[in-house]
């Protein structure tokens, strides 16, 4: 009996802790705990700078590309929720009291008066019966009482008092109740005495025992389960907190940082726009502005000098410059978080972002007077004379000029290039005679003694008077487009291999009998060399081309011709 009481009792506390709730959590907010923080690289930035050093109206453009990188925190995260939550299966409780209750009132008093009564059988039944009508007689006072003025404490003793006394009269009554019955008739010196007979009842008094203390059980499960019953009602706040051991975040606190140190934009150009403040509209207004073409070479900051141009526009005030890239990507922003968490930021485009120092552009100021004017030839980066000078008499308001179109003189004919016959030679003719033969000079596009420039390069054709000048004649051209061919090449780090081996090559293609499919077979080589590394010609043949325009003297500059195919 004790051990199934403590069993009874461990069962009903851990009910009582554990229980049935209905309600819904709300989520908290997740806070890091001992997280460790990683940098990540989330976008990059295309920076074009753009100043003018005090050198007087030479500006200075450099492009560089920077990887911007984000703290991440890795580790632990904890969330605190909260709720509501009402109590289910109190009434459940309640109903399993009153069964037990009854059950177990029934089961003392029927067990206690059948016990009672068959302890003696002269003053058993009575005792038993007078106990059992008082308790009723009780019960059903409290019934009649009840009636008048209602409450709990006499609804509960009308309904024990009446069943417990009814119990114990029925338990007294069922002590009675015949069983078997035996007779026998004892032999004494062979003659035979009177029979004596003797009855059992139909429920013995272990039987009462038994049905007595399973009664009390029942009673004893009754008082507990209404307890539970009782306080397990009403509602409950609950709180409860949830670790997470994979989560990762973007840190808000830390701000973005540069991951590596800038380099340089490769194979990149921008646009200088020249605005004047003195004209509405036209060339050189906000909707038309003067363009200038810049192409960066090299790791550092190309220098393009405005002085003529800006000597050339006296009366236009302030020029505004800006600087406008060949590609915009979106602007630059400085709250900038990446719309994928940590964890998948490796799988995703890296996004690019230009920024551009300063925004608005730099001013340059007019001429201050009895500034000494420039002498020489001007550098005016692809703008025609005749153009800065209709914008500046546009600015100072006078009428614009009447255009003096000069007819165009017919080309000169190309003679054609007599091709060389091979004659027989008559043997009759002494060989010393052949030999002081002038020689068939080959035209200039099959001479070899070239230095082998790439394919797509070629020199500029120039006037007569300036084939001999040290500065602007043949060999100078040959020396800058290989100086540029090599600097290119540095600076494409793909092509660093492709040159060397395509100079062998034309180098060897001197040397053979079969020169033009030597130097093809080179060409072809050549063009393979830049497919594999991914590298275009067109790419290399504009950064040589502007390597050795920024390179070339402002005195030679008139003299060259437009390429009007690339």
């Amino acid at each position: 009996m004790r051990a199934g009481g403590l069993a009874s009792l461990g069962i009903a506390s851990t009910l009582l802790g554990v229980g049935c709730y209905q309600g819904e959590w709300r989520q908290g907010i997740e806070v890091p705990i001992s997280a460790t923080a990683r940098l990540k690289t989330v976008r990059t930035v295309e920076t074009w700078e753009m100043s003018e050093p005090g050198n007087g109206y030479v500006l200075s453009v450099k492009g560089s590309t920077t990887p911007r990188c984000r703290h991440a925190l890795y580790g632990k995260t904890r969330r605190t929720d909260t709720g509501t939550f009402e109590r289910l299966g109190g009434n459940w409780w309640k109903g399993a009291a009153i069964v037990t209750g009854i059950a177990g009132g029934a089961g003392v008093g029927i067990g206690a008066g059948g016990w009672i009564a068959q302890m003696d059988p002269k003053i058993g039944p009575p005792i038993t019966y007078a106990a059992g009508g008082a308790i009723a007689a009780g019960g059903l006072a409290s019934c009649l009482a009840s009636i008048s003025y209602g409450s709990k404490a006499r609804y509960a003793f009308c309904g024990i008092l009446t069943g417990l006394g009814a119990s114990i009269l029925a338990g007294g009554a069922l002590s009675t109740l015949p069983g078997t019955s035996s007779t026998t008739t004892p032999i004494v010196g062979g003659s035979s005495s009177s029979a004596s007979s003797a009855s059992t009842p139909l429920i013995d008094t272990a039987t009462f025992q038994t049905i007595a203390f399973a009664g009390g059980g029942l009673v004893g499960a009754s008082i507990l389960t209404g307890i539970i019953g009782h306080a397990w009602q009403g509602t409950e706040d609950r709180v409860r907190t949830v670790d997470s051991a994979s989560s990762s975040i973007w840190d808000d606190q830390q701000p973005e940082a540069a991951c590596n140190a800038p380099s340089s934009v490769v194979a990149r150009s921008a646009v200088l726009q020249i605005v004047a403040d003195n004209i509405p509209s036209g060339a050189g207004s906000e909707e038309r502005p003067l363009k200038v073409r810049v192409q960066p070479i090299g790791p550092g900051a190309q220098m393009v000098d405005l002085r003529w141009v800006r000597q050339a526009l006296p009366h236009c005030g302030v020029l505004r410059v800006k600087l406008l890239p060949d590609v915009n990507y979106p602007p630059y922003s400085d709250d900038y978080t990446p719309v994928v968490s940590p964890d998948l930021i490796g799988q995703s485009v890296r996004p690019v972002f230009t920024q551009i120092v300063p925004a608005e552009g730099v001013e340059l100021a007019p001429l201050a007077e009895g500034t000494k004017p420039l002498v020489g030839k001007p550098y005016l980066h692809g703008l025609s004379s005749e153009t800065l000078k209709a914008v500046d008499r546009a600015c100072s308001g006078e009428p614009a000029a009447p255009s003096k179109a000069k007819p165009k003189p017919a080309p000169a004919p190309v003679p054609p290039v007599p091709v060389d016959v091979v004659q027989p030679v008559d043997p009759s003719v002494p060989v010393e005679s052949l030999s002081d033969a002038p020689p068939v000079v080959a035209p200039q596009s099959l001479r070899f003694d070239d230095p082998g420039l790439t394919p797509g390069i070629h020199l500029q054709s120039l006037p007569e008077g300036q084939e001999d000048d040290p500065s602007c004649g043949r060999e100078a051209q040959k020396s800058r487009l290989t100086d540029c061919e090599f600097q290119c090449s540095r600076n494409l780090l793909q092509g660093a291999s492709c040159l060397p081996d395509y100079r062998r090559c034309v180098s060897t293609a001197l040397r053979s009998a079969q020169r033009h499919r030597e130097r093809s077979a080179c060409e072809f080589t050549w063009q393979e060399c830049l497919s594999r590394v991914g590298l275009s010609s067109s790419t290399f043949r504009s950064c040589t081309e502007a390597c050795a325009d920024a390179n070339t003297p402002a005195l030679c500059r008139e003299s060259k011709t437009q390429r009007l195919a690339p």
